[in-house]
């Protein structure tokens, strides 16, 4: 990911008589506003301002609705450092009294906003890298070096920078709790399940996992259940900071394993499953998983064709 200068975004509430607590809706947009970040537009050095920064401007509307009187109406406005508009909308709360209610909506609306502005900044700033690198003259081949026709010579810079590209890719490992039912006649499966998850392609996530379980109202302590399996997923960000909010990841996957109750059988199963991934911190996540699927070869001890499984545990981020 390529640097994009981020600026500071100051929060402005405006025109604010007819609220009862400005005070709390100001400081409810200043608090909002703490890590939100806007990008700062290409210019030339000379004219860059100082102290630049983004602006949120909360205004409330004078004027009284016709149809609801009680009504509280405010137009909510972000502009960039140099003070074009970026986005607008209007925001509305039943009771006229407070601000409150809408300045926590219109602070939930600006986020969603700057995050968007810079994914997009760091989008236009890797496809212009990627651009000026095409254009970038290529280094002279050996003489020695034969390039037939169809053929094209390669260097060792673009072998280290498939190098680097491999080595930023996300590399994450954990362990879950979790419940399977459907596994015996007289109950299901607790236990714990240790999974690893790393980035094959961009958005794609491998994740192989074990299980190590306790039949639920065993006879015996070693009635167990031993398995591994393999996903391969789809992330789907979600529109926050990076690092600072929710991803989905939607998946399939194939498991096997082994279940020791009174006689041991192996079984083979297949099906998707759904993890939602909440960052604590930068480095550290809760783990929010389900799963369902249906037997390819079943244990002799279940008692249905498909089972459904929750997890929940943590997740530590490698790089």
């Amino acid at each position: 990911m390529y640097a994009v200068e981020a600026l500071v975004v100051e929060a402005v509430l405006e025109r604010s008589a007819r609220c009862g607590d400005a005070s709390f809706a100001r400081a409810a947009l200043v608090d909002a506003l703490v890590t939100a970040r806007g990008p700062a537009r290409p210019r030339a050095p000379a004219v860059a301002p100082t102290n630049a920064h983004w602006t949120l401007t909360m205004t409330v509307v004078p004027e009284v609705p016709i149809r609801a009187p009680e009504q509280l109406v405010v137009e909510a406005r972000i502009y960039d450092e140099v003070g074009d508009v970026v986005a607008s909308r209007r925001l509305g709360d039943r009771d006229a009294r407070v601000c409150l209610p809408v300045a926590r909506g219109v602070a939930a609306w600006a986020a969603l906003v700057l995050d968007a502005e810079m994914s997009r900044a760091r989008e236009r700033e890797t496809d212009a890298v990627t651009a000026s690198a095409s254009l970038a003259p290529s280094l002279p081949v050996r003489p020695s070096a034969q390039v037939g026709v169809g053929e094209r010579a390669t260097e060792g810079v673009d072998d280290h920078e498939t190098s680097e590209n491999v080595a930023s890719r996300e590399m994450t490992v954990g362990a879950m709790a979790y419940f399977r039912s459907g596994m015996t006649a007289t109950g299901g499966v607790v236990g714990a399940a240790p999974f690893l998850t790393f980035e094959v392609a961009r958005a794609w996530i491998a994740r192989p996992g074990l299980f190590f379980g306790q039949l639920i109202g065993a006879a015996q302590t070693a009635d167990v259940h031993v398995g591994a399996r393999v996903d391969v997923c789809r992330r789907l960000p979600g529109n926050y900071v990076e690092r600072r909010g929710i991803e989905a990841d939607v998946c399939a996957g194939v498991e096997g394993g082994v279940v020791a109750a009174n006689v041991a059988s192996a079984g083979v199963a297949l099906g998707p499953s759904l993890n939602l991934r909440g960052e604590l911190t930068s480095s550290l996540a809760l783990e929010l998983r389900g799963l369902v699927g249906a037997y390819v070869l079943p244990y002799a001890s279940q008692a249905a064709p498909v089972f459904a499984s929750v997890e929940i545990g943590v997740s530590v981020r490698l790089r």
